[in-house]
C-alpha cells in the first residue's frame, strides 16, 4: 500500500541530518545542537512524509480504481458475468497500468480466489479492507446489496464511475485555488530564514549578539519554536482537504456537569432561569432553546440548555457585579467622572456575557458549513444505496450504522449531519412514520439544500415517484457545484488568516534585527 520502504526511512535519516544540523548552525550556531533537534525533527519529517506518500497513493489508486469500473461496466454490458468481469479487467488494465500498479496487484488477489471458487462479494469486501479506501468500501457494499435485492448493478457501477470522476474533478479544481495559497505560505515561511542567513553572510559581526550569553540562547529558542508554529499554522490553514470542519470530541455548550454537585451560583442561576421562563422573556428563551437543541439532537437536551443559561446568566451576574464594583469605586473617589463610569460599567455588562452568546453563534455558523461540506456525500451514498436495491429507511439506518462504528473506531470524528441521521434511525427504527422523520430532520437542519433533498423523500413516498434516483443525481450535481463555491470562498478567506503567520514571521524578523543593535549600544 502506501507503507515507507527502507530506501525511504533512508531518505528521511538523512534529510533530518542535514536540517537539524542546519538548524543547530542556523540558531544557536553550534553544529552539535542539530544532535538535540535530530529526534524531533526526524519524527517530524516521517510524520509528514508519511502522510503526502498516503496522500498521493490514494489518489493514484481512486484514479485506477475509476477506471477499473469504467472496464467493468463494459464487460457487464458486454454479456460478462460479474465473476469472468474481473479476469476481463486484469487483461485491460495490465494493458495501460503495468503489473506492478497497485490495481493490479489486488485483481491478481481477486482473481486468484475466483479461480478457486470465493464469493465475489467477500473478495471484494476484503480488497476493501485492505486498501481503507471509501470508494472501494461503497462498491463492495453496492455489489453485496445488489447479489441479494437484485438491484441494477450496471447503473449503479456507471453512477459510481460518475462520481468518483466528478470528485476527482472538484479536488483537481480544489488544487488548483489551494496551490497558489501555499505558494503564498512558502515565501512567507522562507523570508525570516533567508533574512537571517542573509545577515550571517553579509554582517557576520552584527549578528554574533544572537549567538553568545544564556540570553540570546533563550532569545533564539522561542524565536525557533516561533518560527515552527508559524510554519505549521500556515500549512494547517491552506491544507483544505483536512479542514472540514471535524470536531472530534462531542460539542457541549456550557460546563460538564459533575454527578449531583452544583454549586451555589448553578443553584441562584437555576432559580433565576426558571423565574425568566415565566416573564416576558420566555419568547426569546423559547427561540434560543430550538437554536441550541440542534447541537445535541442525540444527547439530553434540557442538560444542554440548563448548561448554556446557567453560563450565560452566571456571566450576566458577574458582569453586574464587576460594573457594581466600578460605579462604587467612582462614588467614593471621583465622583466627577461618574458618567465615565457608568458607561464603562454598561460596556461590561454586555462584554462579560457576550462570549458565552457568540460562542453560540459561532457553533451554529461551524454546523451549517460542516453540514453543507458533507451533503454532496450523503446525496451520492443515498443514491447509490438506493440504485443497488436498498430501501430510503434501509439506507438511513445503514449509513447511521457505519458512522457508528467509525466513531467507536476513531476513524471519524463527530459530523452532525450523521448524528441527524443516527437520530433519524433511530425514530425509523421505533415506529415513527418515515414522512415525519424526513420533514422533522429538514426543519432541523434549517439548510435549504438538506430541505429539498426531505421534500424528494417524502415526495418519494407519498406519491411514489419512480424518478427517485434520477432527481437525487440533479441534486448530486448541484451540490457538488455548491462545494466549489465554499471552496473557493475558502481560498479567498486563507488569504486572511495567513495574515497570522504573517504578523508572527514578521515579529521573528524584527527580533532579529534589533536585538543585536540594542546589545551593541
Amino acid at each position: 500500500m502506501s507503507r515507507i520502504l527502507k530506501t525511504d526511512n533512508i531518505i528521511i535519516f538523512v534529510v533530518s541530518v542535514i536540517a537539524s544540523c542546519f538548524t543547530g548552525w542556523l540558531f544557536y550556531d553550534m553544529l552539535a545542537a542539530g544532535l538535540i533537534l535530530f529526534a524531533p525533527t526526524y519524527i517530524l519529517f516521517k510524520k509528514v512524509y508519511g502522510e503526502s506518500k498516503r496522500k498521493k497513493w490514494k489518489r493514484d489508486f481512486e484514479l485506477q480504481f475509476e477506471e477499473a469500473l469504467g472496464s467493468l461496466v463494459s464487460a457487464l454490458r458486454a454479456g460478462y458475468s460479474v465473476e469472468n468481469s474481473f479476469f476481463e479487467i486484469s487483461k485491460q488494465l495490465g494493458n495501460i497500468y503495468g503489473k506492478e500498479a497497485y490495481i493490479m496487484k489486488e485483481l491478481r488477489i481477486i482473481c486468484h480466489g475466483l479461480s478457486v471458487n470465493m464469493p465475489v462479494e467477500k473478495l471484494v469486501k476484503d480488497m476493501a479492507v485492505r486498501t481503507d479506501v471509501a470508494a472501494v468500501s461503497e462498491f463492495a457494499d453496492m455489489l453485496v446489496i445488489a447479489k441479494k435485492s437484485g438491484g441494477n448493478f450496471i447503473e449503479v457501477t456507471r453512477q459510481h464511475e460518475n462520481i468518483l470522476h466528478e470528485k476527482r474533478q472538484v479536488l483537481n479544481e480544489i488544487e488548483t485555488v489551494i496551490s497558489a495559497k501555499k505558494c503564498e505560505s512558502l515565501v512567507m515561511n522562507i523570508m525570516p530564514a533567508g533574512m537571517l542567513i542573509y545577515l550571517r553572510i553579509t554582517s557576520g559581526q552584527l549578528v554574533q549578539a544572537l549567538y553568545s550569553g544564556t540570553l540570546s540562547h533563550i532569545i533564539m529558542t522561542a524565536l525557533l519554536c516561533l518560527y515552527i508554529a508559524a510554519i505549521a499554522l500556515g500549512r494547517h490553514i491552506t491544507d483544505f482537504e483536512c479542514s472540514k470542519d471535524t470536531v472530534k470530541d462531542k460539542p457541549v455548550l456550557g460546563k460538564k456537569r459533575i454527578k449531583n454537585r452544583k454549586g451555589c451560583a448553578d443553584v441562584i442561576a437555576s432559580k433565576i432561569y426558571s423565574l425568566l421562563t415565566g416573564t416576558f422573556f420566555s419568547t426569546y428563551i423559547i427561540k434560543m432553546n430550538n437554536n441550541i437543541k440542534v447541537f445535541s439532537v442525540n444527547a439530553l437536551n434540557e442538560t444542554v440548555i440548563k448548561d448554556f443559561w446557567s453560563a450565560l446568566i452566571k456571566k450576566i451576574l458577574l458582569g453586574v457585579l464587576a460594573a457594581f464594583v466600578i460605579v462604587s469605586y467612582s462614588v467614593i473617589y471621583d465622583r466627577k467622572n461618574i458618567a465615565f463610569y457608568i458607561i464603562i460599567s454598561a460596556v461590561v455588562i454586555y462584554i462579560v456575557p457576550y462570549s458565552v452568546v457568540s460562542n453560540l453563534k459561532s457553533k451554529a455558523e461551524k454546523r451549517k458549513s460542516q453540514m453543507m461540506s458533507d451533503y454532496p456525500e450523503l446525496v451520492d451514498r443515498l443514491s447509490l444505496l438506493i440504485g443497488a436495491g436498498l430501501s430510503v429507511k434501509g439506507c438511513f439506518i445503514k449509513i447511521a450504522g457505519e458512522y457508528m462504528s467509525k466513531r467507536k473506531s476513531g476513524l471519524a470524528g463527530y459530523r452532525y449531519v450523521y448524528e441527524e441521521i443516527i437520530y433519524m434511525a433511530r425514530q425509523l427504527e421505533n415506529g415513527i412514520p418515515e414522512t415525519t422523520v424526513y420533514e422533522q430532520f429538514g426543519k432541523r437542519s434549517g439548510i435549504l439544500s438538506y430541505m429539498k433533498l426531505c421534500t424528494i423523500l417524502t415526495q418519494n413516498l407519498k406519491k411514489g415517484s419512480r424518478d427517485i434516483l434520477d432527481k437525487l443525481r440533479v441534486t448530486s450535481l448541484d451540490a457538488l457545484e455548491e462545494r466549489k463555491n465554499i471552496m473557493k470562498s475558502m481560498g479567498e478567506r486563507a488569504s486572511s488568516k495567513l495574515l497570522m503567520p504573517m504578523m508572527m514571521q514578521f515579529i521573528m524578523i524584527i527580533v532579529i534585527i534589533m536585538y543585536p543593535a540594542i546589545m551593541s549600544m
